[in-house]
Formats: structure tokens, sequence, C-alpha cells
């Protein structure tokens, strides 16, 4: 996913000979993939998220993660960076 006005981006990579990619989903925000285990044929979901660094766009990062948590359908992992200050 390319970087949109920060530097950097989000990538999400896995090892082919272990897992395939079913599905993916992106955001704004986020970058998500549904990935079946080649030999367990377990599936599960990986979420990358980069938080808006300042006040402008908290409301619709939030809002993205909930739709997010409504495609989740098994295990899920979550790589984030929320960029929220929770006790200032």
């Amino acid at each position: 996913m390319p970087s949109i006005g920060a530097p950097g981006g989000l990538l999400i990579a896995w090892n082919p000979d272990l897992y395939s990619l079913v599905s993916n989903e992106f955001g704004t925000y986020s970058l998500s993939v549904k990935l079946k285990g080649i030999k367990d044929k377990q599936l599960w979901w990986i979420t990358c998220i980069y938080g808006p660094p300042s006040n402008h766009g908290k409301s619709d990062f939030w809002i993205e993660l909930n739709d997010i948590s409504n495609l989740i359908d098994g295990p899920w992992l979550i790589g984030v960076d929320f960029n929220e200050i929770l006790f200032p």
C-alpha cells in the first residue's frame, strides 16, 4: 500500500510455501489479507494499520477499523501504529 501524506507505507509479506492469499482489503489507513494455511487449511486475517498522526482523520480511522472488524470471521492478527494517546 503506498504512502499518502506520510513517509513509508504498509506491507504484508508471507511465505507462499506455507500460506496462500484468499482475499485482501485496502483502506485509507489499513491493509488486510486473508490467508489460508497450505497444510492445515486454517483461514486467518492479518491487518496492518497506520493511524493518522494528527486529529484530522481520527474519526474516519476508527470507523475504518470497526468496518474491518466486521469482515473478520476467524483468527485475526493486527500490526498497528494507532498514533493515539490514551492518557495524556
